[in-house]
């Protein structure tokens, strides 16, 4: 019969209650963590698409800045994922471009600005060239600029033509409601890296994303 010292028979059972002990002593620190965190009123283990839900309500994008992870729900997580995701959705939720400087100049900034746009009477897709939708049409931009008059003389092809052709830079002439003028003036702001032309936009929302996009362009 094998005889185990004191120290070596401790040593043998801590080896083979760890997977039991090991997953328990994180959740024991987590619960510690996160009775802490509470008492200093941090929000702690939720996930950031409900604390950016929580922070639109409260009308504070700061909120996000509270949200804590635990060892045992987060993986060592920093938080740092789940705060961008609050962010991101409060900007989309309340129209908020603003909010979303604290993720630029990062690609989900980007998303987040994109997200926290009033909608924009025309779409112009990501393919080269682009697509042309709105306005009562869905038209290639070859259309745009060698179809019919009907196409032609189409609003959103005329601000398509402003944002994608360097031979026009100028939405003076164009003759419509403000809030395809606001489009022409966003688009041509951000083709021209030029932040006076966004103060020629009338809608705040659309103004101050325009601001954001050319601040960030450079």
């Amino acid at each position: 019969m094998i005889k185990f010292s004191k120290k070596t028979l401790a040593i043998l059972i801590i080896v083979v209650l760890s997977p039991v002990l090991v997953p328990l002593l994180f959740l024991a620190g987590s619960a510690l963590m996160a009775g802490i965190y509470w008492s200093f009123g941090y929000y702690v283990n939720i996930p950031g698409w409900k604390m950016g839900q929580i922070a639109a309500e409260k009308e504070s994008v700061e909120e996000c800045e509270l949200l804590r992870k635990t060892w045992y729900f987060g993986g060592f997580d920093s938080g740092d994922m789940h705060r961008s995701e609050c962010i991101h959705t409060y900007a989309s939720l309340t129209l908020d471009p603003l909010a979303c400087e604290l993720l630029l100049p990062s690609d989900y900034g980007w998303s987040c600005l994109g997200a926290s746009s009033e909608k924009k009477p025309c779409l112009f897709d990501f393919k080269d060239p682009p697509e042309i939708r709105g306005n009562g049409i869905i038209a290639p931009m070859s259309q745009c600029i060698n179809g019919d008059n009907i196409i032609t003389n189409n609003t959103c092809c005329k601000i398509a033509r402003i944002a994608f052709y360097e031979e026009n830079t100028n939405c003076s002439s164009l003759d419509a409601p403000q809030n395809f003028i606001d489009q022409c003036h966003n688009e041509l702001a951000v083709k021209l890296g030029d932040g006076k032309e966004c103060k020629l936009i009338k809608n705040d929302n659309i103004r101050i994303g325009c601001e954001i996009r050319v601040k960030y362009k450079k």
